[in-house]
């Protein structure tokens, strides 16, 4: 059966998590900035259906 903390292990113990959370959540904001400046500068392909699409403008296809 475990034993219940004393006021001084609470403290180190919340003081331990809450690093681990922030050392966590700062792996987690890099590798997420990283990926959207990865997708950020990764050229898209248009697809014909796309192109088509977006070549339409209110009175029918734009003639450039």
């Amino acid at each position: 059966m475990a034993r219940k903390l004393n006021t001084e292990e609470e403290q180190l113990f919340a003081d331990e998590l809450q690093k681990e959370k922030s050392s966590i959540n700062d792996t987690a904001s890099d590798q997420f900035i990283l990926r959207v400046r990865e997708r950020r500068d990764t050229a898209l392909r248009l697809t014909p259906e796309l192109a088509a699409w977006l070549n339409q403008g209110p009175f029918g296809p734009i003639v450039s």
